[in-house]
């Protein structure tokens, strides 16, 4: 029974887009739900199989800031550690220079 609501959601959903042949109509309608998160996991399909967020267009017109700032976050604390050891390695040295 389950089967069926989910074919008449997928006949509803392609009979509302209205350019493209029914091979474009399928693939952006199973593309639109395999990146809509689901209620009872909170993630999309597409998430729980791949490990990662499947781009639309939308996002690209309009890209997640919070996201950006984290991985620009994540990259400076993983340089940190490399440019202090830089850091200590001159000060080092200098320090053998100097005696």
């Amino acid at each position: 029974m389950e089967w069926r609501s989910g074919l008449c959601k997928l006949k509803q959903g392609v009979k509302k887009m209205t350019t493209g042949t029914l091979r474009d109509k399928l693939a952006r309608f199973l593309f639109q739900y395999r990146i809509t998160p689901q209620t009872t996991t909170g993630v999309s399909p597409a998430e729980l199989l791949f490990g990662r967020r499947l781009r639309s267009r939308l996002d690209a017109l309009h890209p997640n800031l919070a996201e950006r700032v984290e991985r620009s976050r994540d990259k400076r604390q993983h340089m940190i550690p490399r440019q202090l050891e830089g850091v200590f390695k001159n000060r080092r040295h200098q320090d053998q220079l100097q005696k």
